[in-house]
């Protein structure tokens, strides 16, 4: 009678190990797929660029200068519009003293030096 509960045991322990098994088995499959899709996806993102660049090339001058034109337009009015905040950090930049115009804080401050001795 022993006997027959170590194996009961026995067998139910290698049943939990399995069970874990399968769960940790599914759970990468799972990964394993969801990786796929994403691969898939950058996959088909890249070929669609090829696939632009590749009709950009193939655009005469003219026509190529129409639509970099054609960018810049909308480019600037996102810009104007606020909408290049997507693209675009203003804090980066605002804080960035490389961009200063050193001539024209000089300006501001004389500005401001005779103005207030008014």
């Amino acid at each position: 009678e022993e006997e027959e509960e170590e194996d009961i045991s026995e067998h139910e322990s290698d049943e939990e190990e399995e069970s874990d098994e399968i769960k940790a088995i599914k759970q990468n499959r799972k990964l394993i797929i969801k990786k796929e899709k994403q691969i898939q996806k950058k996959l088909e993102k890249q070929k669609l660029k090829e696939e632009e660049e590749e009709d950009f090339e193939m655009l005469g001058d003219d026509e190529r200068d129409d639509k970099v034109q054609e960018l810049e337009r909308v480019m600037f009015s996102f810009f104007l519009d606020g909408k290049d905040g997507e693209w675009v950090d203003y804090n980066e930049i605002d804080n960035n003293s490389d961009f200063d115009d050193i001539s024209q804080i000089g300006r501001d401050e004389e500005e401001r030096y005779f103005d207030d001795d008014d």
